[in-house]
């Protein structure tokens, strides 16, 4: 019954409370809120029969959706790009006591994208399968029609180019730090403050009340407090803001690299990484076994992009 009584005024017990809605509020709540909003799709797709492959309306390789959720490339995405090139007859993979070789395959294309085709030109200049941790390891250079040129370690290139590929065909800004800034301004200021100072005074205004008083300079004294809470641990609050958006981005995808024409398709992006994900654990009824097998195979290569098929 002690939380209802109103004691003498102590900053030390108002701090205490101002920490505890900041932890509450950005590392319990609002992680629940982005896990709701992430399970959205899983209960609609899982409780009814797959009749046909879901497709996106737009067409985004393995990679660059996975991109957009992580912003990383490793050893996995490169895989499931040469894994996509060999879906599309370019390229042709065999395991060999437990490593994994590529070579060029039967069909020819040409109009590639700039992280597809740095991979494709080691295996061509190799002149005969090459093993993939080749791929993955050492350095490596590119250079661009447009007379740019990047260098360093195989995956950064890759990594360069996959960006450099998003940002001309304008799928992510060109320029997306203003906006990163600003959302981080909201979540860690105004939020931040909200979090801190609002939760304090109903606290304390509710127990006023519990006590048949009204002290305004009390309620003061708390407002004092709580704004002293934020500016005194404001670094701590911007580094919880900033893991927080790292989260959502994980969990939803990062709206602030999207450009606006791409930002509407958004939701369909995680309901597609939904479907990816349910189809190889196993959790959703097909309505053939072709369409099963067909679908497993169409979609693994975003499967090993995203993450969920770990091994190759």
């Amino acid at each position: 019954m002690s939380f209802f009584a109103l004691g003498e005024y102590n900053r030390t017990d108002d701090w205490i409370i101002a920490a505890a809605s900041v932890v509450i509020i950005y590392m319990v709540i609002y992680p629940i809120y982005i896990r709701i909003l992430r399970k959205r799709f899983t209960k609609r797709i899982e409780n009814q029969m797959v009749t046909s492959a879901y497709k996106l309306p737009i067409h985004l390789a393995p990679v660059e959706i996975a991109y957009i959720f992580s912003t990383k490339v490793n050893a996995n995405q490169i895989y499931a790009t040469l894994l996509d090139l060999t879906n599309r007859s370019v390229l042709l993979m065999e395991k060999k006591q437990g490593q994994i070789y590529v070579k060029m395959g039967p069909k020819v294309e040409s109009n590639f994208k700039p992280f597809e085709k740095i991979l494709i030109a080691h295996i061509h200049a190799a002149q005969s399968e090459v093993r993939f941790d080749y791929l993955t390891t050492g350095s490596s250079r590119f250079k661009l029609s447009t007379g740019e040129k990047v260098s360093g370690s195989k995956q950064y290139v890759f990594w360069w180019l996959l960006r450099h590929s998003l940002r001309t065909r304008k799928i992510i800004e060109s320029r997306m730090n203003g906006t990163y800034l600003r959302m981080l301004f909201v979540f860690t200021v105004i939020g931040g403050l909200s979090a801190t100072i609002i939760p304090l005074v109903i606290v304390r205004m509710f127990q006023l009340f519990n006590s048949g008083k009204i002290d305004f300079d009390r309620i003061s004294q708390t407002a004092e407090s709580g704004l002293l809470f934020y500016l005194y641990f404001f670094p701590v609050i911007i580094i919880i803001g900033f893991l927080m958006l790292r989260f959502r981005g994980r969990m939803l995808g990062r709206s602030w690299l999207l450009t606006p024409n791409y930002k509407r398709y958004l939701n369909q992006m995680d309901a597609f990484r939904e479907f990816v994900r349910l189809t190889h654990s196993g959790k959703l009824e097909f309505e053939t076994k072709e369409l099963k097998e067909s679908s497993i195979a169409h979609t693994r290569p975003y499967a090993i992009a995203f993450g969920f098929v770990k091994k190759y």
